[in-house]
């Protein structure tokens, strides 16, 4: 059963956002990766491009979006931290 689970983008200036979602998109360099509540622990690096934020379970809404210049996310303990080099 899917729930919501914390997410974070942090650049060098500031925290972003920090908040509980259903799912967030980010783009690695392997391709774009989705992450959900409870998913393996991962460090994976990201190029530039958009991460996506479905903050419902049944996706309606709005997304929130933001563009990242590339950086690092880290997946694990229930949690999404993305280390954005800069927004654009």
């Amino acid at each position: 059963m899917s729930e919501l689970f914390l997410t974070e983008i942090i650049t060098p200036e500031k925290t972003v956002f920090s908040g509980k979602v259903a799912l967030t998109t980010v783009p690695a360099t392997e391709g774009q990766m989705g992450v959900m509540a409870h998913h393996a622990p991962l460090l994976a690096s990201l190029e530039e491009g958009e991460i996506v934020l479905t903050r419902t379970l049944d996706g309606s809404g709005t997304p929130l979006r933001h563009r990242i210049s590339g950086g690092f996310v880290e997946i694990g303990d229930n949690r999404c931290t993305i280390l954005a080099e800069r927004l654009i």
